[in-house]
């Protein structure tokens, strides 16, 4: 077979926004390439994302289910055609999975003071520490304080010191890091035990991985989730109409297994992970971006300014002011439950 209908995509797009049409070919082009998408009817069930996902993840190190222009001529070279004359929508947009890689800062062969990288690689360096959960300010490319405080924290933590040298040695360990981190497993989103899972391994790799505070991110989960553990949108049971007459943060608001809320964090997020939330919001609901946003937001203390570790660490366990990590008192006490809970099914 050859691919048409993908082809007309204008850009990454997530699988659930296709249409029939290009769904169907998907579906067809997945089988035939061994990856099993089930039956090809036009509908993105969990067998089709399952699908995508193992195919980007066997050919691109990640588990993001976008597809656009660039993704679809691979999958046609794939299935034995040429794509020498396939035109693409608006030239060829990259896919741009949630793994970083550190392409810039690579190119450093010897150690160098931080001042001395340019804008560009600071950038780089600042997404990437940002993504780590090291305070560094705007991702802006420029060497200021709140960067210089953040690289001096990565380097006593790896090195035990903090001579603000950047070089192959620092950017390989760095590397590594983010390996662990968005990219590189694909998770299995299509049921209860696999998002467990998945917040298990993101919580972990993302040093967040007591027991207690992992039991609390799926407390958490189940809460704002109303019990579904999936992605959902802010007042999920009204209808779009009626968020952009009252939202006065519309489009921005909010998204995810916690709400992603106001174009500033969407701004924020999308430039930790690469990809334009600000120009296509709906990719908040992607279950890898909305699981990473989630467990990063508690690390960081993105959504409210306190950080899970202000209330749950290897001194402390305090399920109830926890919620403050999220949204305040509210409902605080039926959360700490579930987080007891959750808790005693790890001992």
């Amino acid at each position: 077979m050859k691919i048409n209908e993908l082809f007309k995509l204008p850009g990454l797009t997530p699988v659930d926004k296709l249409t029939k049409d290009q769904v169907i070919e998907l579906q067809k082009a997945l089988n035939e390439l061994g990856f099993n998408a089930g039956t090809a009817d036009g509908s993105p069930g969990p067998k089709t994302r399952n699908a995508w996902m193992a195919f980007i993840a066997k050919t691109f190190g990640s588990n993001l289910i976008l597809i656009g222009p660039d993704a679809a001529k691979l999958l046609n070279s794939k299935l034995g055609n040429d794509n020498s004359d396939t035109p693409v929508p608006g030239g060829e947009p990259k896919l741009n999975p949630l793994k970083l890689k550190l392409e810039l800062l690579a190119q450093i062969r010897i150690d160098a003071p931080l001042d001395r990288l340019n804008r560009d690689q600071i950038r780089e360096l600042q997404r990437a520490m940002y993504r780590l959960g090291y305070p560094v300010g705007d991702i802006d490319g420029w060497y200021g304080t709140k960067t210089k405080t953040a690289w001096s924290e990565f380097e006593k933590d790896v090195f035990g010191g903090n001579k603000l040298l950047v070089g192959p040695v620092s950017i390989d360990i760095l590397q590594k890091k983010l390996d662990k981190i968005g990219g590189g497993r694909v998770h299995d989103f299509s049921n209860k035990e696999g998002v467990i899972e998945a917040i298990k391994w993101e919580c972990t790799v993302q040093e967040i991985g007591l027991k207690t505070q992992i039991a609390y991110v799926l407390a958490t989960t189940e809460w704002e989730t109303a019990r579904t553990f999936e992605p959902v949108r802010e007042a999920f049971w009204l209808s779009e109409e009626w968020r952009k007459e009252n939202f006065r943060y519309y489009p921005y608001y909010g998204r995810g297994y916690v709400q992603l809320t106001w174009e500033k964090n969407y701004k924020a997020y999308g430039e930790i992970l690469g990809i334009d939330l600000v120009g296509s919001p709906d990719l908040a609901m992607n279950e890898n971006v909305s699981l990473f946003v989630m467990v990063h937001g508690f690390k960081t203390g993105t959504f409210t300014g306190r950080k899970i570790t202000d209330y749950i660490d290897t001194l402390k366990t305090e399920f109830v002011d926890a919620r403050r990590c999220i949204n305040g008192t509210d409902h605080d006490e039926d959360i700490a439950e579930l987080a007891e809970k959750y808790l005693k099914t790890f001992k």
